[in-house]
């Protein structure tokens, strides 16, 4: 649908284990002309929000607070408004330990916001190979998620 039809905003559904949000963000963010994409998930925390920064996603929120902050995010994400909560410091720490330096700086990159044409410069790469590193990370990071200090 998505390449079919234009549109503004996906508001997606975080499910695991069967259906990574994070993974169609990723595709998404990938379009042409990309949409913002906000991702609820049953209980967002440190590692999610990191899992937002690689995937590109604009806004993460939780499902049990769904009407009232969605409808915020929603709104500040068409304003062109980043809307994640930050990495805690201790899913920080956990991230730096383990992952390789490599996958650690382009993971604070992304996590800076920074535009990927700069971000495949620094690290001296082209914007395919910077795409294959993000979804290598992404599904590094997914894999983290049930670990319990990620939840600080």
């Amino acid at each position: 649908m998505a390449e079919r039809e234009r549109f503004d905003i996906a508001v997606i559904g975080h499910r695991p284990p069967t259906e990574s949000a994070f993974g169609l963000c990723q595709e998404l963010k990938r379009m042409p002309a990309p949409p913002a994409v906000v991702i609820c998930c049953a209980h967002p925390d440190g590692v999610h929000a990191a899992c937002c920064a690689v995937a590109m996603a604009d806004a993460l929120v939780s499902i049990y607070d769904c009407d009232a902050e969605l409808a915020g995010a929603v709104n500040r994400v068409v304003r062109g408004v980043r809307f994640l909560p930050a990495v805690p410091p201790g899913t920080g720490a956990m991230l730096r330990d383990r992952l390789e330096p490599a996958e650690y700086a382009l993971f604070c990159m992304l996590l800076a916001d920074i535009p990927a044409a700069d971000v495949a410069s620094a690290l001296r790469m082209s914007e395919a190979e910077l795409g294959s590193q993000q979804t290598a990370l992404l599904g590094k990071l997914e894999t983290f998620s049930a670990t319990p200090e990620a939840r600080s």
